[in-house]
Parts: structure tokens; C-alpha cells; sequence
């Protein structure tokens, strides 16, 4: 369970309000009220059906935890939602309550959930990434001549300019965020009811599938995907390359932060980076923070990549894991993309030490073609769809 003290150390109310119990419901609603258009447009329901199923999802009252009860017990959020619209329905128009979830199945709807959220929360996170994106190519082009010593297999090698070192962070944060986006962009709905057939669809099944991915702005699938998890799973690795590329960025500058290397430092307020032992210390807590929350995601990441495999026509486990764990896989990605934004707004670079560190090595000065690729970096960012 994720409280106060075990759970993000930033504010990620944002992403944590999509996969809100209200939202879920509010999800659920869209899908059955997108089916019943859907349906209705396709003439297997009349406009005072489709009416009645509108007026009736306005009505629903839900107590969130009255309703968590009655999920828990059916397993499902689709029994006790259905069930409290078709209530609704039927006192409006009698007809109308055999109309809601037609043709439909409980997973229909959770897959459709997760999907309509996870494409918002991944909008959000790709948004955020721009921010930092901004961040890394001015402090690159900031620094586009600063020297400093390479390193490679942990030792000092040839000369590099610490624009380059930024511009190779800015590169990786680039190409994960246009993945995401690109995934995130192509999530699909889910409809094909009990056995994936499209029973009682009237053998509309693909004219009401296309529109309900219309009216939901989801992609329409090619195929059923009850079975299938490699949409989620694909979702659930971009997040983990994500994360990745920030790792990389807090490892980084925690490791030259160190006293013995002095070329890079987190500032913070008063109070923070301290130790509770040694006053001397000033700790590189955005980075240790940051790579906490990386290694949440990278854990969820192998509980979502067993899914795919799975038994018959639906299976008894793995999807209904997956909302809970791609939801806490986004909370904590945007912790760790707030966390290592936070961290390079306040990086303090130390051209001294570089310069020092670099003549100690003895290894000159020629850099190559650092600048040039430095340009080649920003310019890549700047053209990206993100």
C-alpha cells in the first residue's frame, strides 16, 4: 500500500487522480455509455433505450466505498456497475436495462478502462518529459565547450565536454518518450464479449467497434486481445525505458558528485541532503530518491510481462493484475520524472574540477566532435513529435 511515507516523495496528484476509484467508475460509464451508442447507431437499440441508459448513468450514485465492497465480492468492477445502471435504466424505460453491456463482457470493460487511462496518465507523463527535455538542451548548449575527462568501465578515459554528457541523456529521454507516446497512442479498446466471439452483437460487431473507438478516441483492434497482453506488456516496457533513461541521468550526477570527483552537485533547501549523523555530508538525496522510485517500476514491470501468458479463450489470472500494477508503474514514473527535473534545474557544475580532473588525467584536450553533436542532439529534440 502506498501511504505517505512509503509511497512518492512528490506531488503526483495529477497521475494519481486518473487511477482514482472515481475515475475507474467514471471510465466504466464511458464505455457502457459509448457501447449503448454504438449499439444504437447500429439499430439494435432504440433512441428511448439509448436515452434512458444516458439518463441512467447520470443518476448512478455510487458510495466509493460501499461499491469497493461489492467489486471485492463480484471480483469485477463490471457486475456492480452494470448492475446499478441497468437499476437506473429499467425505472426510466424497462427495455432499456436487457440493453446495457450488450454483447459485452466484464473484461471488455476493465481492458477498456485501463485503457482510456493509462493513455491520459501517459499523455500527462509525456508533457512533463518535455519539461525536462527544455532543461537538458539548454544546460547542453549551456555547456557545449565546457571540458571535462571522459570515463569509461569506471576509469578515466579521453576528453568530452559536459554538453555532450547532457546531450547523450537527452537523446535517450527523447527516444523513450516518442515510444511511449507512440504506444500510448495506440491503445485499443476491447470488445468481443464472453468468449471473444461478438455474440449478440447482430453481427455488427466490427461497424460498433469502430465507432465505440471513434467516440472513446481509442484505436480500433484488428483483433481481440483477451488473451493477448502485449499491448499492456509493450506499455509497461516503455515506462521501464523510461525510467531508464532517467537512471541514468541521477546516476550520473550522483556519481560526480562525489567528493573525490567534485564536478557535479544537487543544491537544496534547507534540511535536505543532510545526514542525521555526520554534518559533514550533503547527500545526493533527488538522485537517491529518483532512483527508488526507477527501481519501483522496473520491479511491477515483471509481474505485467508474465501476463502474456495465459490459458483458453480468457484466463483466471494476470489481466486483472495489470490496472494496479500499470497504475502504480505511472505513479512512480512521474515521480522520477519530477524528482530528476527538480534535480537538473538546481545542478551545480563545477568547471574547476573538470578542468582539474582533466589535467590530472594527462590525456589533452581534443574532444572530437562533441560540439557538433551537442547540435545534433537539440536538433533531434526540437523535431520530435513529443
Amino acid at each position: 500500500m502506498l501511504g505517505k511515507l512509503t509511497g512518492p516523495t512528490t506531488d503526483n496528484s495529477q497521475i494519481a487522480q486518473l487511477f482514482s476509484d472515481e475515475a475507474l467508475i467514471e471510465a466504466g460509464l464511458q464505455f457502457e455509455l459509448a457501447l449503448a451508442d454504438a449499439c444504437a447507431a447500429a439499430g439494435l437499440l432504440s433512441s428511448a433505450e439509448l436515452q434512458a441508459i444516458v439518463s441512467a448513468a447520470e443518476r448512478v450514485d455510487l458510495s466509493i466505498d460501499s461499491f469497493a465492497e461489492e467489486v471485492h465480492h463480484a471480483g469485477t468492477l463490471a457486475i456492480p456497475l452494470v448492475a446499478a445502471l441497468k437499476s437506473e435504466a429499467r425505472a426510466i424505460e424497462p427495455s432499456a436495462a436487457e440493453k446495457v453491456h450488450l454483447g459485452s463482457t466484464s473484461q471488455d470493460l476493465a481492458d477498456t478502462v485501463n485503457a482510456l487511462i493509462s493513455q491520459s496518465a501517459a499523455k500527462q507523463i509525456v508533457q512533463n518529459g518535455k519539461v525536462l527535455g527544455d532543461e537538458l538542451a539548454i544546460l547542453s548548449k549551456r555547456h557545449q565547450s565546457t571540458l571535462m575527462v571522459g570515463r569509461t568501465i569506471m576509469r578515466r578515459a579521453l576528453p568530452i565536454t559536459f554538453g555532450l554528457k547532457v546531450a547523450n541523456w537527452l537523446v535517450e529521454l527523447v527516444g523513450a518518450l516518442e515510444s511511449l507516446h507512440r504506444v500510448a497512442s495506440g491503445l485499443a479498446l476491447q470488445l468481443a464479449g464472453p468468449t471473444g466471439t461478438m455474440t449478440d452483437l447482430g453481427g455488427r460487431g466490427a461497424q460498433i467497434q469502430e465507432h465505440m473507438a471513434r467516440v472513446l478516441a481509442l484505436s480500433e483492434p484488428s483483433f481481440p486481445w483477451h488473451t493477448n497482453r502485449q499491448q499492456v506488456a509493450r506499455l509497461s516496457v516503455e515506462l521501464n525505458l523510461l525510467c531508464s533513461a532517467l537512471g541514468k541521468i541521477a546516476q550520473d550526477v550522483a556519481l560526480l558528485g562525489q567528493d573525490e570527483i567534485g564536478e557535479l552537485a544537487e543544491t537544496h533547501p534547507s534540511g535536505r541532503g543532510g545526514s542525521s549523523a555526520m554534518a559533514h555530508k550533503q547527500n545526493p538525496t533527488s538522485s537517491q530518491q529518483a532512483l527508488l522510485a526507477i527501481g519501483k517500476v522496473k520491479s511491477l514491470s515483471a509481474s505485467i510481462l508474465s501476463g502474456p501468458i495465459q490459458e483458453y479463450e480468457r484466463s483466471i489470472q494476470g489481466w486483472q493484475a495489470e490496472l494496479g500494477s500499470v497504475a502504480e508503474q505511472f505513479i512512480w514514473s512521474a515521480d522520477a520524472l519530477a524528482l530528476v527535473t527538480g534535480m537538473i534545474q538546481r545542478l551545480q557544475v563545477n568547471q574547476k574540477r573538470m578542468n582539474e580532473n582533466l589535467a590530472d588525467a594527462g590525456v589533452g584536450t581534443d574532444t572530437g566532435e562533441s560540439e557538433r553533436l551537442v547540435d545534433a542532439a537539440i536538433s533531434l529534440f526540437e523535431r520530435s513529435d513529443l
